[in-house]
């Protein structure tokens, strides 16, 4: 099987600001390529809690990119990436400020 690096940026986007029964949804941005470097489409994206709790999903585009929109919260969240052919890789990062950008 081939490795699966999963580059996650933060956009940390507001889509709304409300008060504290309004969560704040930021935008995550993530881009998938290969260990070659090229661009992994039709990759299976979920962001979840430390419980487990699914807060997003998506799947990349042609060009191994992809946008979900998050629930902010506090703590630490999981991206999982899965595709057919390729090892899982998981990135836990929490959300903290403004341009807020994680590559790995």
């Amino acid at each position: 099987m081939r490795a699966l690096l999963g580059r996650v940026a933060l956009a940390c986007v507001l889509a709304r600001v409300g008060s504290a029964q309004v969560p704040v949804r930021r935008a995550l941005r993530v881009q998938v390529s290969d260990s070659a470097g090229a661009p992994v489409s039709g990759t299976n994206l979920v962001v979840l809690t430390a419980f487990r709790d699914t807060l997003g999903r998506g799947t990349t585009g042609d060009d191994g990119r992809a946008l979900i929109l998050v629930d902010s919260g506090n703590g630490e969240r999981r991206l999982v990436v899965r595709r057919i052919g390729f090892l899982r890789a998981d990135r836990v990062f929490r959300f903290s400020g403004p341009g807020q950008r994680h590559s790995s």
